[in-house]
């Protein structure tokens, strides 16, 4: 039984081999096909998920694989109230957005970046909203709809989400690479 598990896997890592032309610094990530986009919004094959939310997109907070425990991520820190219905999150500064031949971000992450964030989930009537012609079953199923009373801009690098009741989950999902 093992060794036929070995022999498939080292068939299957055979189109994973470092050849002549690879580079020494160059990763190589070996996927059943390619992305059918980098937006997990507009497109939810394995292959897209796979690259986007492990790849491209940062949270607020993250697991720590090692621990589980929650760890700062784009989020510098946070505090819960004692009621746990208010999550204040203090931003990283400098975070840059990404750059390419094509794009130079003029800024780095901010606020309202974050509330933009939310409120395309939230909101039916946000332009961004729909994008994917409403196939994207994450916004419907999610509850940050009706958990989440508002979201409010503290300062540049600080936001506070209200809840409408305690919610034990909020960070769990907020760290949810979905």
């Amino acid at each position: 039984m093992r060794l036929s598990l070995c022999i498939i896997l080292a068939l299957m890592l055979t189109g994973c081999y470092k050849n002549e032309s690879s580079k020494t610094d160059t990763l190589l990530y070996c996927l059943e096909n390619s992305p059918k986009s980098f937006n997990p919004q507009i497109s939810q094959d394995i292959a897209t998920l796979d690259v986007t939310t492990h790849q491209l997109y940062n949270r607020l907070v993250k697991i720590d694989p090692t621990t589980n425990h929650f760890i700062a991520d784009l989020a510098e820190d946070w505090v819960i109230s004692e009621d746990n219905t208010q999550y204040t999150f203090s931003l990283k500064k400098d975070v840059p957005f990404h750059d390419t031949e094509y794009f130079t971000p003029s800024r780095n992450l901010n606020a309202s970046d974050v509330i933009f964030s939310f409120q395309r989930i939230l909101k039916q009537s946000h332009p961004f909203h729909s994008i994917n012609n409403n196939l994207d079953v994450d916004f419907i199923n999610h509850p940050f709809a009706s958990l989440i009373d508002n979201i409010v801009k503290i300062d540049d690098y600080t936001v506070q989400i209200n809840l409408n009741k305690p919610d034990a989950t909020l960070l769990s999902n907020l760290a949810a690479p979905y």
